[in-house]
């Protein structure tokens, strides 16, 4: 409402929009020439052996929605994964990911004009 009325914000309504869904930041995010990590959309059931001929060992799963990390895990291994599959709420899409080890698991957050962006640093 606050946009609507020409008031200044700091987050656009779009840029909250994209962020709150992860598949379209990455696609927003990659349209606009910035690197993101090998990706997968999957559902149950998930067809292991074509993840794993796609991607080594730790993988992230991330829920496509969701905010502040709360939907997403490292998984070391197949057994990892299964067990994960087997907690999480599966009618919503997967999302898998190579893990990035220079990362070591931390990202830096930056908010555009328009968008939010997450950068990986070592």
């Amino acid at each position: 409402q606050l946009e609507a009325l020409g008031v200044k914000i700091l987050n656009p309504v779009n840029s909250i929009e994209i962020a709150r869904d992860k598949l379209y930041t990455l696609q927003v995010l990659s349209s606009n020439g910035i690197s993101i990590p090998r990706s997968l959309l999957s559902r149950v059931p998930i067809e292991y052996e074509y993840i794993e001929s796609r991607f080594e060992y730790p993988i992230i799963v991330k829920l496509a929605s969701g905010s502040r990390g709360e939907t997403v895990w490292k998984c070391d291994n197949r057994h990892e994964l299964e067990e994960l599959v087997k907690q999480i709420d599966t009618s919503k899409p997967m999302i898998i990911q190579e893990f990035i080890k220079t990362t070591k698991g931390r990202d830096l957050r930056c908010f555009g004009k328009y968008y939010i962006f997450i950068f990986f640093y070592s």
